[in-house]
């Protein structure tokens, strides 16, 4: 599903740990309806709907029948830590819509996290918003959704409806952005002040207009013209860099073994290094054949 829907496997690739991720299911991280949970913000942007299963059962213990209800991911918390789910019901399923609200346009999705560390650790405020812009760049459907700012996840309504009919600009933004601060009352607690979470309220969405918007404006050049030429980067950042990707590789389950950095840190290097290094390196394989040449007896130089 990350082909289709980026914002949630950005969102899969950190939640919890390797050990959650391949034993855990989303269904569970809904049901127990934590206002911090990761996957609410970015079902309800994306508008998903819950299937709620059922078993009737006569007085002997029959199953007379199976129910199944529907009902949009906005509906189904209702609380701190409830949800609409009765206690003869299951979360039998999810359904994402795989398309824009509306034929010809245009979706911009992005999914965001704010916490101590990047991996395996709970999250201060977590967002995910969603706007379908059509051809003119006009906001035609608008999805902000927000966890860890109240008392469960929740979207901002009134700043929905002010988003839709304007265009997708900066000034649009400034004029919403006091409708969204009103939006929400956090608390504080031991991740977070309530201070801090109203500032990032407004923080990320600004960041979603600057990330979406600058998609849309980059540098193009014209027939003739050369980009800027890419600035040369030491081996000393490059194998840093390197190392940094094992690193996050390890942690995100997709590693890359060590060797194929090295081997590519190698020929950088060979790329970079001046006349006297590759002298003595060419000396020392000359030394190293030379040595293997007299342990097999075949060493033919002077005495």
């Amino acid at each position: 599903m990350a082909d289709e829907f980026p914002a949630l496997g950005r969102m899969l690739r950190v939640f919890g740990s390797r050990q959650i991720r391949n034993r855990a299911t989303m269904g569970g991280n809904l049901v127990t309806a934590s206002p911090i949970g990761d996957s609410a913000p970015v079902l309800l942007a994306l508008d998903a709907k819950l299937g709620l299963a059922s078993i009737e059962v006569n007085a002997n213990g029959d199953v007379l029948g199976t129910w199944e209800e529907t009902i949009p991911i906005k509906d189904f918390f209702i609380s701190y830590r409830k949800t609409a789910l009765q206690p003869d019901q299951i979360l039998k399923r999810i359904i994402v819509p795989r398309f824009p609200s509306a034929p010809g346009l245009i979706r911009r999705c992005e999914w965001y996290k704010v916490s101590k560390r990047r991996e395996m650790d709970i999250s201060t405020v977590a967002a995910c918003f969603t706007v379908d812009l059509d051809r003119g760049g006009i906001v035609r459907h608008a999805r902000l959704a927000y966890g860890g700012v109240a008392a469960m996840p929740a979207r901002a309504l009134k700043t929905e409806e002010a988003l839709l009919g304007k265009p997708w600009t900066y000034e649009t933004i400034k004029n919403v952005l006091s409708i969204l601060e009103t939006e929400f009352t956090p608390i504080s607690d031991v991740r977070g002040a309530a201070e801090y979470r109203r500032g990032l309220i407004s923080s990320l969405f600004e960041r979603f207009c600057f990330d979406t918007t600058a998609r849309r404006r980059k540098r193009k050049f014209l027939p003739g013209s050369s980009p800027r030429p890419l600035r040369r980067r030491s081996v000393r950042s490059a194998r840093k860099r390197a190392q940094t990707r094992h690193r996050r590789g390890n942690v995100r389950g997709r590693s890359l073994f060590r060797q194929n950095h090295a081997r590519s840190l190698a020929r950088l290097f060979t790329l970079c290094a001046s006349k006297d290094f590759e002298a003595r390196r060419n000396r020392r394989a000359t030394n190293a054949r030379h040595s293997r040449s007299v342990t097999r007896g075949r060493y033919s130089g002077p005495e």
